[in-house]
């Protein structure tokens, strides 16, 4: 099978400024997860997805091949879809081939382990009935059916309606954390999907690129994306741990 690795990582950022070029343990954050696929036994091509300047010393010593951004693809409201199937069409351009698998990692986590590359591309070699292995964290304690919103008039309100729940917990204390059993959520180290799930587009939400039947690859909790301020001195010290060898 022809497989290639496509990292995602733009610029700006509204939610942490700049948090794909935010420096840990030495080196820009995006760096980190193209150093992890490098790793991985199948030597597999790596490519930026990215509007980041001035990387082609970087990109050089590192052996990945930048593909540049079209400028609506940058932007903050761009579609993570559409930005990997132009990734994967600039891949197939310059490979002189099409994908059958494609590996995507963001360049806001640390955490794309060569070992769950690995692990998730033999998965689609193996299984024809699977389209897609992503990486997930354990979050049990954010119960959805607790989840809340605020409305325009400043009013709290459920985004979980009763009627949508499951019969099995409608009679059941749906304020008790566990009432939907265990919750995992994408934690946006990997994303390992055919190329047909790709450029099929299931109606399946919220992720219409992951086909419709995909498998987990459960990490600890502490690998994740950073998206807020907090994150930082959590992906900070995993980091670190990887490097001394305690991930």
């Amino acid at each position: 099978m022809n497989v290639a690795v496509l990292q995602t990582a733009r610029g700006g950022s509204k939610s942490v400024p700049n948090k794909n070029t935010l420096v840990f343990n030495g080196k820009p954050m995006f760096l980190h997860n193209i150093l992890h696929a490098h790793k991985s036994k199948y030597d597999l091509p790596v490519y930026l997805s990215t509007d980041i300047p001035n990387l082609d010393s970087l990109s050089r010593k590192h052996n990945f091949t930048l593909i540049q951004r079209p400028y609506n693809l940058t932007g903050s409201d761009a579609s993570h879809h559409e930005v990997i199937i132009h990734g994967l069409k600039q891949i197939e351009k310059i490979q002189g081939y099409k994908l059958d698998i494609l590996v995507v990692v963001l360049g806001n986590t640390v955490s794309a382990w060569s070992e769950d590359i690995d692990s998730a591309i033999e998965t689609l070699q193996s299984r024809s009935d699977i389209d897609s292995v992503i990486s997930v964290g354990k979050y049990s304690m954010f119960n959805p059916v607790r989840s809340l919103s605020i409305d325009t008039d400043g009013s709290l309100d459920v985004l979980v309606d009763k009627g949508a729940l499951n019969t099995t917990i409608v009679n059941k204390n749906i304020n008790d954390k566990e009432v939907v059993g265990d919750v995992y959520y994408l934690n946006g180290s990997l994303m390992v999907m055919r190329r047909s799930s790709i450029l099929s587009n299931s109606s399946k939400l919220p992720f219409p690129w992951l086909g419709n039947k995909t498998l987990p690859i459960v990490q600890k909790s502490v690998c994740m994306e950073i998206d807020a301020e907090w994150q930082i001195n959590i992906i900070e010290k995993l980091a670190l741990d990887y490097s001394i060898g305690r991930k």
